[in-house]
């Protein structure tokens, strides 16, 4: 998902984005730019309906077709044309006219065949069963151009994305040299039914499909009552997810409310979503999977990887978020009814911060995964520690992975750590995010 969308005239400017960037946006740009922060009440105008209150009739509107989705370039197409307005495709980027000092080289990293190890099955072999699947859609072409697909079907990678071992150029023809001309190769040469991507770059029909990685983030301060809670609420709400089984017909947009009600039953959100799915050494972000209220619907699949990470930020205070990577698995039922039933295990393996949880909140169930998941990190990770001699190391993980005692109630929904007379300990503690990691790695001073 894009992190943000940019409209410029002559007079005005604004950007559109959620609210992972609202705080930089405020802190970076000036009085001359207007923030519209999606996903908050009262709703901000969109792109189109902000245009047109800026623009007369007759106006055109620029783009770079490359940066813009095939379905909100033909939505913003008609939009304008109702309001006596044009779309122009703008080929010549006009930040690229303007970027000419310190501007990095184009990269010209070698690109690297993925070992069939890793890779699966070689690519002669992916292509033969992608053909198949066109002989049985009654498909003449299939235009492949996200880098992460191209590397898939190829067992090729590059280092061209930071962070992202795809590369930009394959079998010697650059992608704008194909999106530039695809339109009049359909016209010369191709009769038949036609695939694109999606979610695609408008280019006389033509897509792109691009990704953006992981950021890394680090807080440091003193946890306070609400800073517990709000960490076991949202670790209470990355366990449900974790624990659920789901049958066949079960899809990813359905998981999205059950991951926030133990926030929810406070008062408390995130503006962002709770899981999507991961490439294996490819993309961080990787369809079809997206656990959104945003999300259009997946089926989950046998065999594929997602995050799981749920969170809570308070501005200019303090920021939660737990990731995990789950596994889809098979799950052995005494009963098959509607199934096969699924259920995910965890493929990151590192302790959750007991000194931020509150057991008292938690459920028998949710406190049963929790010792569960930590003694697997010990018994997976411990020996590794041992053999490689790092005996502080290992202390630190068997005091972080130790079983936490269940709670003798079910938490209730009005829960605070005062009414159920906790001490709060006042200690330094650091809190880590890491890329594709169960999160929250504490050091207490």
């Amino acid at each position: 998902m894009p992190e943000g969308l940019v409209v410029v005239t002559s007079d005005s400017a604004a950007l559109w984005t959620d609210g992972r960037y609202f705080l930089q946006a405020e802190s970076q740009m000036d009085c001359n730019w207007q923030l519209m922060r999606n996903g908050t009440e009262p709703k901000p105008p969109s792109e189109v309906e902000w245009l047109v209150s800026q623009l007369e009739r007759g106006s055109s509107v620029g783009g770079d077709p490359r940066l813009i989705a095939a379905q909100n370039w033909l939505h913003f197409e008609a939009r304008l044309r109702d309001a006596g307005m044009q779309m122009k495709l703008v080929y010549d980027n006009l930040i690229d006219l303007i970027w000419t000092e310190d501007r990095p080289p184009r990269p010209a990293d070698p690109i690297v065949i993925q070992n069939l190890t890793y890779a699966g099955k070689p690519w002669e072999e992916k292509v033969a069963e992608l053909r198949d699947y066109m002989k049985e859609e009654d498909v003449e072409v299939l235009l492949v151009t996200a880098l992460d697909e191209v590397a898939w079907l190829l067992n090729l990678r590059g280092n061209d994305v930071p962070h992202t071992p795809g590369a930009e150029v394959v079998r010697l023809h650059m992608y704008d040299e194909v999106l530039y001309n695809f339109g009049s190769y359909i016209r010369q040469k191709w009769k038949g039914k036609i695939l694109l991507p999606a979610r695609s770059t408008y280019i006389d029909g033509v897509s792109t499909g691009w990704h953006h990685g992981r950021d890394a983030n680090v807080h440091y301060g003193r946890h306070t009552e609400f800073q517990m809670e709000a960490y076991t609420r949202v670790l209470m709400g990355a366990i449900d997810l974790a624990d659920l089984v789901i049958n066949k017909p079960g899809q990813d947009v359905q998981m999205s409310l059950m991951v926030r009600q133990p926030l929810f039953k406070a008062g408390l959100n995130y503006r962002h979503g709770s899981g999507h799915g991961i490439g294996a050494y490819l993309t961080i972000h990787e369809g079809p999977i997206l656990i959104s209220p945003g999300g259009t619907g997946h089926l989950m699949e046998k065999g594929q990887f997602f995050s799981d990470e749920p969170g809570y930020y308070q501005d200019g205070e303090f920021g939660i978020r737990l990731e995990t990577i789950l596994f889809v698995q098979e799950l052995d039922t005494e009963h098959n009814f509607d199934g096969p039933y699924m259920h995910f295990e965890p493929v990151t393996l590192v302790p959750f911060e007991r000194n931020l949880i509150i057991p008292e909140m938690m459920s028998r169930r949710q406190l049963v995964w929790l010792n569960e998941y930590h003694r697997r990190v010990q018994l997976e990770v411990g020996p590794v520690l041992k053999r490689q001699k790092r005996e502080r190391a290992l202390k630190w993980l068997e005091a972080r992975t130790a079983p936490i005692r269940p709670a003798k109630i079910a938490p209730s929904v009005g829960f605070t750590i005062s009414s159920a007379g906790l001490p709060v300990k006042c200690s330094t503690v650091m809190l880590v995010w890491l890329t594709s990691a169960a999160i929250s790695v504490a050091r207490i001073m």
